[in-house]
């Protein structure tokens, strides 16, 4: 409710929360094998109860990325999301390039000018252990910073976070304003 947001969000700053624009995405895992690096849905495919996999959606192919033994097994939480001229596309345009086939869901990003990212903001799991958001979210932050130095930087991106009252406040104005390029759907909060 807008007109208690900012009695909510002056009481969660107080409590040492930091704050992230929500971005207008889909929920996505980078599971990170031994292997190979999948961006995978949240949802299981209706056809075939499996895992629906993004990677060439996002990527084109199977992408090389190297990575330290630290990660090895690792499960990154993001959101995926299709970003046009610095701005994130609606949800149902970003429903149609995920939903549709890889040939065709290239084709559309480059016919709408449209390049899939993955702003990512916590760790599912850390060599295959834990369960998201186990640890404080300053640990899961400098993870993410340190995931940051080898993931393409055209593909993938750390939220922009406020960590005062006053910033967040300021970032809540923007998004409400409807001047935040990648989100109308409001703040994330981590105490």
């Amino acid at each position: 409710d807008p007109t208690q947001a900012d009695e909510v969000l002056q009481t969660l700053m107080e409590e040492g929360a930091v704050a992230q624009p929500k971005v207008d995405g889909a929920l996505a895992y980078l599971r990170m094998s031994k292997q190979r690096s999948e961006i995978l849905s949240h949802r299981r495919s209706q056809r075939t109860g499996g895992p629906i996999t993004h990677t060439e959606r996002v990527f084109g192919k199977k992408p090389d990325i190297i990575y330290p033994r630290k990660f090895e097994g690792s499960t990154l939480l993001g959101e995926l999301y299709g970003e046009r001229k610095g701005k994130a596309i609606p949800s149902q345009e970003l429903g149609g390039i995920l939903n549709s086939g890889i040939a065709k869901s290239l084709d559309t990003q480059k016919s709408r000018d449209v390049a899939l990212k993955m702003m990512l903001f916590g760790i599912g799991q850390q060599k295959g252990k834990g369960k998201p958001f186990d640890m404080p979210y300053d640990e899961q932050r400098q993870l993410l910073e340190e995931a940051m130095q080898f993931l393409p930087k055209d593909k993938f991106i750390l939220p922009e976070e406020a960590r005062t009252y006053e910033e967040a406040a300021q970032l809540l104005e923007q998004i409400q304003s409807g001047k935040h390029p990648l989100t109308r759907e409001g703040l994330v909060a981590h105490p």
